[in-house]
C-alpha cells in the first residue's frame, strides 16, 4: 500500500469514534460523553462502511460534480443499462444491513424507533461525510454515493478524477 490515497483501518476507526466524541471527554471509557469505543459494534458497522476506502482510496469516477459521480455509480449497479461498464458493483462498495444503525440507536430516536433504508439515507449520507472529514488530507478528498435496498444500504467510496 505505498498508493498515498490509502486510508488504513486504524485511521478509519479513529475519525469514527471522533464522530461521537463529545468536547471537554477524556476519552473512553473515563468519560461518560464518549458513546461508543473502538470496538463497539456501531463504530465497526461504520469503518466498515467506509471499508472501499482501504482499497486505492475509493473509486475513481469520471465526472465534473459529486452529484453525476453518484448518478454514475448508482447506474453501474443497475442491470437495467446496457452500457458494458454497468451492471457491475464497484470494489469499493460496502453493502451494511439496515437494521444495525437502529440496533444501538445512533441518532439518539429513542427506543424502538425504525425508519426504512430510503430514509435513513441522507442521515447516514451526513454521517459518513463527517467521519471522511477527520481523515487525514490525501489527495483528492473522497466521498461516498448512498443506494437503499429493502434491507440493506450500499456505499460507495468513490473520488471524482
Amino acid at each position: 500500500m505505498t498508493d498515498s490515497t490509502y486510508y488504513t483501518r486504524p485511521e478509519i476507526l479513529t475519525a469514527t469514534v471522533a464522530e461521537w466524541h463529545v468536547r471537554g471527554c477524556a476519552g473512553f471509557p473515563a468519560c461518560p460523553g464518549c458513546r461508543f469505543p473502538k470496538n463497539h459494534t456501531i463504530v465497526t458497522a461504520h469503518a466498515d462502511t467506509l471499508a472501499g476506502l482501504q482499497r486505492n482510496g475509493g473509486l475513481v469516477v469520471p465526472a465534473p460534480t459529486f452529484g453525476k459521480a453518484s448518478n454514475v455509480i448508482r447506474r453501474m449497479a443497475s442491470d437495467s443499462y446496457t452500457d458494458p461498464k454497468f451492471g457491475t458493483v464497484a470494489d469499493a462498495t460496502e453493502t451494511v444491513p439496515a437494521d444495525i444503525f437502529h440496533t444501538f440507536d445512533v441518532w439518539e430516536r429513542g427506543p424502538g424507533h425504525v425508519v426504512r433504508p430510503d430514509a435513513m439515507r441522507p442521515k447516514l449520507s451526513q454521517t459518513l461525510r463527517r467521519i471522511i472529514a477527520r481523515l487525514p488530507e490525501r489527495g483528492i478528498r473522497p466521498n461516498v454515493a448512498i443506494q437503499a435496498h429493502d434491507d440493506s444500504i450500499d456505499v460507495t467510496a468513490y473520488r471524482l478524477a
